[in-house]
């Protein structure tokens, strides 16, 4: 053996691979973008409500130029005791008549003379403009109100002070038999008396006979 060579009994080192570091990423929920996004534009909207009240508010303070009351005289003409007037039939509809040729007069414009005089006139609101029943040379004389009024009309009836007695039928059964005048409540205005019954009959058959051959007039039944 040479001696000067040299023997070396140490292994070769090991080679070891490297790693890549590992990285580890917390389980953290993420915010929902959309989800802040609708509250934000949520939150804008209600700041702009809030904006706008004051001008809202100050609408309601701004005086409105509103429509001027009218009154206008309507042309009439009487045909068979009755009064038609032409217009219109928009608003009130008001009579002016003297005392004396009111006596005649049962109903303006379907309303009975006991619901429709008001403050020394007839006030009804507009639907036909007629006034029943005018006598002799008398000649009222109608308005139209812009200003509306509303009228209730309850059960009653119109005739002749003839009757003593009344009997009422509904849906063709008698509940009132040959019941006395002075049982209803009345309201004398000349030839005319209305008599008024405090009962439901809207949207029933009504019928009333009384022991006389006058006309009678009913009212309060439609509606």
């Amino acid at each position: 053996m040479d001696p000067n060579v040299k023997l070396s009994f140490r292994h070769a080192p090991l080679k070891v691979p490297k790693l890549k570091p590992l990285v580890f990423v917390p389980d953290i929920e993420q915010p929902d973008i959309k989800k802040e996004s609708k509250v934000k534009e949520h939150e804008r909207v209600v700041f702009r409500w809030y904006y706008l009240l004051p001008c809202i508010f100050l609408l309601f303070l701004i005086p409105r130029n509103k429509t001027a009351r009218t009154l206008t005289k309507l042309k009439c003409k009487t045909q068979n005791r009755q009064l038609a007037c032409r217009g219109s039939a928009s608003g009130t509809f008001v009579v002016e008549v003297s005392e004396k040729c009111s006596q005649s007069i049962y109903e303006v414009d379907g309303v009975p003379f006991h619901v429709a005089f008001e403050d020394g006139v007839y006030r009804v609101p507009a639907r036909s403009m007629t006034i029943s029943n005018i006598d002799g040379d008398c000649m009222p004389k109608a308005f139209i109100d812009s200003s509306l009024t509303t009228k209730y009309i309850p059960f009653s009836w119109v005739t002749t002070s003839q009757h003593t007695w009344f009997s009422i039928f509904l849906d063709g059964k008698k509940v009132v038999d040959e019941a006395d005048i002075l049982l209803f409540k009345s309201v004398k205005h000349g030839n005319w008396v209305a008599y008024t019954f405090d009962m439901d009959v809207k949207g029933k058959s009504v019928d009333i006979k009384g022991d006389a051959s006058d006309i009678i007039y009913i009212y309060g039944v439609d509606g």
